[in-house]
């Protein structure tokens, strides 16, 4: 009753009719928060309890790599993640692997909690799957993070697999996270 409430009293800010899913960025006008919805499913919001996860999801595994200069996350979603990743000196390249291009204006509408990420000259946008880039890819990595991906949504249990974990595991660097 919550979500339904938020949505049917929501402003819609953007609204993208991707090529594989849509994007909605909207508003909730009680608390003036910012929420994604790819394909039907929020995935990202400003609310301090998802940016807290957004945003150590970024944090965490750049601060325990032995050199995080080379960093991939899995899903653009606000951007927070990534732009999280940036914020390290240490970091010099941060590949941000997305399934949907009309993300990118999701990320967009966050750039006051995502520190611009997508003008950030570290950041290289791919547009992929990010179980086919890390499974083709010749590079190791100091760290391969991911959006906070739910592992119940259509096409995302494929990322939560052992074989996967496996195929990230061996693009690591030693001391890689």
């Amino acid at each position: 009753a919550h979500n339904d409430f938020m949505r049917n009293n929501a402003e819609i800010e953007i609204f993208q009719e991707g090529s594989v899913e849509p994007v909605v960025v909207y508003r909730q006008p009680v608390s003036n928060a910012l929420y994604v919805s790819i394909n039907g499913k929020t995935c990202a919001s400003s609310i301090p309890e998802d940016m807290q996860t957004q945003i150590l999801l970024g944090l965490i595994p750049v601060l325990f790599s032995s050199d995080p200069q080379n960093a991939v996350v899995i899903g653009l979603g606000a951007g927070i993640t990534a732009g999280s990743v940036t914020l390290s000196d240490a970091v010099k390249r941060v590949h941000i692997i997305e399934l949907e291009p009309k993300v990118v204006y999701s990320a967009q509408a966050f750039l006051q909690y995502n520190h611009n990420v997508m003008a950030n000259p570290k950041v290289r946008l791919i547009i992929d799957d990010g179980r086919h880039f890390i499974a083709s890819s010749r590079e190791k990595f100091g760290v391969i993070t991911s959006d906070p991906i739910d592992p119940w949504m259509a096409g995302a249990a494929a990322l939560y697999t052992a074989e996967h974990f496996k195929q990230c595991r061996n693009h690591l660097i030693d001391g890689g996270v």
